[in-house]
């Protein structure tokens, strides 16, 4: 959810870090979140709170990340997957989600039948916790009980 100019200065760091990786040089780092007026891999409005959030209290995060990761990662789509798979699929989508617009994600589920849909009322970090954790967490014990033909309760 980058603009122009920021996945073209993403891009720029990116080779550059690469050239850097060729000829045995440190990396080159840019941040990994960030609020929308910082260069950054993700820097959506307010999404930088949720990602700093799931880091424990007392520890510390090295927010930087080799900028040459920024040249695959709009690359990944898990949903290009699905086509190859034949076996049940969970696919959790945050409806109010700006990192992982759930749009695709729609369209994915609807043309496969294996695929197993639940819908949030969240955005991208939210389910990493409470209230909504419990209840994306009973979802996928549901979603692996029922296609693992067990009760998902422990001890059974």
């Amino acid at each position: 959810m980058n603009s122009l100019p920021k996945i073209l200065a993403l891009t720029l760091h990116g080779l550059y870090d690469g050239l850097r990786a060729a000829i045995g040089l440190k990396p080159h780092y840019v941040l990994s979140s960030a609020e929308p007026d910082h260069l950054a891999l993700m820097n959506a409005p307010n999404q930088s709170q949720g990602y700093l959030g799931m880091v424990s209290e007392g520890m510390t995060l090295d927010q930087r990340v080799a900028a040459r990761f920024g040249l695959f990662v709009g690359l990944y789509s898990p949903v290009s997957a699905l086509r190859k798979l034949t076996v049940p699929v969970l696919m959790q989508v945050g409806i109010n989600d700006v990192i992982t617009p759930a749009a695709p994600a729609y369209k994915a589920a609807s043309r496969y039948p294996n695929v197993d849909l639940k819908k949030y009322d969240s955005g991208h970090f939210e389910p990493y916790f409470e209230p909504l954790f419990s209840t994306v967490a009973g979802d996928q014990m549901a979603f692996l009980a029922n296609h693992l033909g067990t009760s998902g309760k422990s001890g059974e």
